[in-house]
């Protein structure tokens, strides 16, 4: 084996290798083996997943293999940051994408040669492949975050999985030992509407608009977040790919990209609450403390979206207005990897709760909101409240900003849900217009009567 550099104007055909590092042992490239690599190294060097998807791609015929640790210069910081601005097009344009699915780590390898496939040379025969079929698992990689976009970017992929490999295109997905026409999953989906999206802004693949786009990224965002990842530094870098595919596809709909979110659909954008509750909630990904408290990159827990998904036309107008984005931006700033301090001014309704931990409410034990200044236990009963963050709010008075009501039937009672925020220290003896409120959270299932009656709008601004 041996690294070839390309030149610029170099055509030819690749595979790509989609696996799991599984620790920093592995056989990489840097600045000082280049010339080692370059002049070859013998294959029992290398680590059993790369060795066999050698192997694997020799059989297909394929000359080039790219796999991120021996293409990547891993001791330049340069190098990684143009390859992670560069992978949206490496897998697009592979002509087969190499899944190592069942392999934990780069030492596991994926099959064995001799015993799990054969494959003639002639190319007017087909690849055979041999495979017990077991129950679907959750597979390693797609556990892995950056795996994701390595998934949805790829138009083709050959999986194996430990219940038999499998073939999957744009198309679908079948099973490579009796063809078998498997269902097609929601990655699949997506990836297809991905690649068939048209660059006008308003309409994609399957018709879609710019509003079934934002539903769309909310999805891969809640799939992304579920998954890990060992650096915390990497949680834009490793979704970098497919929210540049998304802005050439419907970038004049979405707008600009702001640290995860779009800026045609900020108030979406800022609707996400964390997956679990309390105690029972796991991190998925490094904590990131980003500078931007309102976008989920600062947050290191599952998270899902709030807003509405389905018959969008019909929903009502939300609550809150945006009224200015101010970006702190820096020379050399990269839209989709760079996160600069971003401040944005809403106007909606906001009022101040006191934040209850561990409250009683009418399904279980939850943490909860309340309003102090208003005394009639009949006018407006507890909300449920989501933290952003490993602990609990330590001061109880926080501010609830409301983004969405939805009238209650036969009553005159709606059902509101919004942002928890707190007032920076810097910015707390400001008047309200003037001060700067940190997200900490977000709350639903708060019931109230008379809503315009005793909250009214304001001007706030999200730091």
């Amino acid at each position: 084996m041996r690294i070839h550099t390309s030149t610029p104007d170099e055509r030819g055909a690749y595979a790509a290798l989609s696996y799991c590092w599984g620790g920093e042992r592995n056989l990489v490239l840097t600045s000082e083996s280049l010339q080692h690599f370059e002049n070859g190294i013998a294959l029992v060097y290398v680590p059993k997943t790369i060795r066999h998807a050698i192997h694997f791609t020799r059989e297909l015929g394929i000359r080039y293999l790219w796999v991120d640790a021996l293409c990547i210069m891993q001791d330049s910081q340069t190098d990684k940051r143009n390859e992670i601005l560069n992978m949206r097009n490496i897998y697009k344009g592979a002509l087969v994408t190499v899944v190592a699915a069942e392999a934990h780590t780069v030492f596991d390898g994926f099959f064995e040669p001799p015993k799990s496939f054969t494959a003639a040379t002639d190319t007017d025969e087909d690849l055979s492949f041999k495979s017990e079929d077991t129950s679907a698992v959750k597979e390693p990689i797609f556990t892995r975050a950056w795996t994701l976009e390595e998934r949805l970017l790829s138009c083709r992929s050959i999986v194996f999985s430990s219940h038999g490999p499998f073939w999957e295109c744009r198309q679908g997905k079948w099973r490579m030992d009796d063809g078998l026409d498997c269902s097609v999953d929601t990655d699949i989906e997506i990836g297809d509407r991905m690649h068939s999206g048209r660059s006008d802004g308003q309409r994609g693949g399957y018709g879609l608009y710019t509003d079934d786009v934002a539903v769309m990224w909310e999805d891969i965002v809640s799939d992304y977040t579920q998954r890990t990842l060992t650096k915390k530094g990497d949680k834009l870098n490793a979704i970098a790919g497919i929210a540049e595919e998304f802005g050439r596809a419907w970038g004049a709909g979405l707008g600009a990209y702001m640290c995860g979110i779009w800026s045609s659909h900020i108030v979406r954008g800022l609707m996400w609450r964390v997956q679990l509750i309390g105690e029972d909630r796991h991190p998925s990904m490094p904590f990131s403390g980003g500078v931007n408290s309102w976008s989920w990159t600062s947050n290191d827990f599952e998270v899902t979206f709030s807003a509405p998904r389905y018959q969008l036309e019909r929903v009502p107008p939300f609550q809150v207005k945006v009224l200015k984005v101010q970006k702190d931006e820096k020379e050399n700033q990269h839209e989709y990897l760079d996160a600069p301090a971003t401040k944005i001014q809403l106007e909606g309704p906001l009022t101040e709760v006191v934040y209850h931990q561990s409250f009683n409410l009418e399904d279980g034990v939850r943490d909860a909101i309340t309003v102090p200044s208003l005394r009639e236990a009949s006018q407006v009963r507890q909300g449920v409240a989501y933290n952003d963050y490993r602990q609990r709010p330590r001061d109880d008075l926080l501010w609830a900003l409301v983004f969405e009501t939805r009238n209650v039937p036969y009553s005159n009672q709606v059902d509101c849900s919004g942002l928890l925020l707190r007032c920076t220290p810097e910015t707390i003896k400001e008047p309200l217009t003037s001060r700067e409120f940190k997200r900490i959270g977000w709350f639903e299932q708060w019931r109230v009567r008379n809503f315009k009656d005793w909250i009214t709008d304001n001007h706030i601004t999200l730091v």
